[in-house]
Parts: structure tokens; C-alpha cells; sequence
């Protein structure tokens, strides 16, 4: 397994919970994230995983990367997701859109 401590910059950035945010946020390289932004979440395997920030504001939960999963969803017309928890300092970079 690949050290994922030291993850060179270009392959991205832990996830920090912002001192300087009032109310708190959740920033990756010093700027805010805002849920619906893509991203990608680095696995231990140095894999990455595409989704879509996700959290509530409420700085005693953690943030969560919502990922479109194969199958039908409970909502017609709506698509499958999953949702995964992420502790700060997660391994994160920001998706092209």
C-alpha cells in the first residue's frame, strides 16, 4: 500500500475543517468546499473515487462524499447514490468538470 501520508500536491490535499470560516467550513487546499462540489476521494489503494461533497454544516458531524451507485434508486427519475463518511484529513482533489 501506497504511503498516502505524503501525497504530493498534484494528487491532492487533506481535508481540513476551516479555523478562519465563520460559520465553520470544510476547505482542500485552502479554499471552501460547498456540498454538490465534485470531487474525488483518494483510497488506500491510491485509487480514486469520483462523487460529490456532501455535508450539513453542523461542525460535530463529519463531511460525506456521495457517490452514484449501479441500480435503481427509490425516487423515479433520481439516481442511485451511496454516501461515505470522511474523517478530516481524508485525501481529496477537486474534479474537472
Amino acid at each position: 500500500m501506497a504511503d498516502l501520508q505524503r501525497v504530493p500536491p498534484h494528487e491532492g490535499h487533506c481535508l481540513e475543517l476551516s479555523a478562519e470560516a465563520h460559520p465553520p467550513r470544510y476547505a482542500l487546499n485552502g479554499q471552501i468546499l460547498q456540498p454538490g462540489d465534485a470531487i474525488e476521494v483518494r483510497l488506500a489503494d491510491g485509487a480514486w473515487l469520483p462523487g460529490t461533497f456532501d455535508w450539513n454544516g453542523n461542525p460535530t458531524r463529519w463531511p460525506a462524499v456521495r457517490v452514484v451507485l449501479a441500480g435503481h434508486g427509490g425516487v423515479p427519475g433520481r439516481p442511485n447514490t451511496g454516501v461515505m463518511a470522511l474523517q478530516p484529513g481524508s485525501i481529496l482533489r477537486r474534479r474537472a468538470s
